[in-house]
């Protein structure tokens, strides 16, 4: 039996932590949350420096484990590089780290099967066995990718409104809040860093004007471009339940399951992040 056991979820906004320690009947449990953390473009500074704030926070000893599910996460030497920060803070814990793809799978379906989706900033999604991914069709980001992000629905939203498909009040009650304009977004999108999340800024709106035809248009367009462009690829994919976490899918849960009932899918969950089905049942 382990002493302690630590969940991370690294994404490149937010990074959560749940520490779970032997108790005298269960695990007792402590959520923290830090910095977001990138692991393919942090620096071994950064990286370092975030593990050791975490176990300072955590205050664990003895045998142990930690699972580090990351944004990043894309290939083995970026998950041994993970590894091998925690075991200069911690000698001789288990250390895995696994894609943020891997653990919305895990915290979706756990060790059943079907298609776990991800949409937040960006989108994502892969076939799960219940060991592992099997098949994942590339998300290729914002530009190329991303259908039903919450990149792609700012962009959507900005572009109409410059372009004055929307309707003119709802143009004028966009513009007017955040204070953008043609100049702004070009530089924002094609020059400067980080135009993803630059993007999905707008997606508050959106969620605050829903009832909006013009709202519902733009979240039934992106969406449905998510099921044709993405969960349709998937060899079967009828034979298998959606899962799906992410800001963007849980708060417009409504239009989503919309658009995969009316494409034949059935949904089996909608979560905001996938700490709490990573956490669900743990042991030591």
């Amino acid at each position: 039996m382990k002493d302690f056991r630590i969940i991370v979820d690294a994404g490149s906004t937010k990074t959560a932590v749940c520490v779970a320690a032997r108790g005298d009947v269960a695990p007792e449990l402590s959520r923290f949350e830090f910095e977001g953390c990138n692991a393919l473009t942090v620096n071994d500074d950064a990286l370092s420096s975030l593990v050791r704030k975490i176990v300072e926070r955590s205050n664990v000893a003895g045998e142990g484990t930690v699972e580090w599910y990351g944004a990043g996460c894309a290939t083995e030497a970026v998950c041994r590089r993970v590894e091998e920060a925690w075991l200069r803070q911690l000698p001789g814990v288990e250390a895995t780290a696994q894609s943020d793809l891997a653990g919305a799978a895990r915290s979706l379906f756990g060790s059943g099967k079907g298609i776990a989706c991800i949409l937040g900033t960006g989108s994502n999604s892969c076939l799960w066995d219940g060991n592992g991914i099997t098949a994942n069709v590339p998300p290729l980001g914002f530009i190329l990718g991303d259908e039903g992000s919450g990149a792609r629905l700012g962009a959507r939203l900005l572009a109409d409104a410059l372009r004055g498909i929307l309707a003119r009040e709802f143009t004028h009650a966009f513009l007017e809040e955040y204070g953008v304009d043609k100049g702004e977004a070009l530089e924002n999108v094609y020059r400067r860093p980080g135009a993803s999340a630059w993007l999905a800024r707008f997606v508050p709106f959106l969620k605050k004007h829903e009832g909006h035809r013009d709202v519902q248009r733009i979240l039934r367009e992106n969406f449905t471009s998510f099921v044709e462009r993405n969960v349709a690829l998937y060899p079967g994919s009828r034979n298998y339940f959606l899962g799906f976490t992410g800001g963007v899918a849980y708060h417009f849960s409504a239009v989503l399951e919309d658009v995969c009932r009316e494409h034949g899918y059935r949904i089996s969950c909608i979560t905001k992040d996938p700490m709490e089905g990573l956490i669900k049942n743990i042991t030591l």
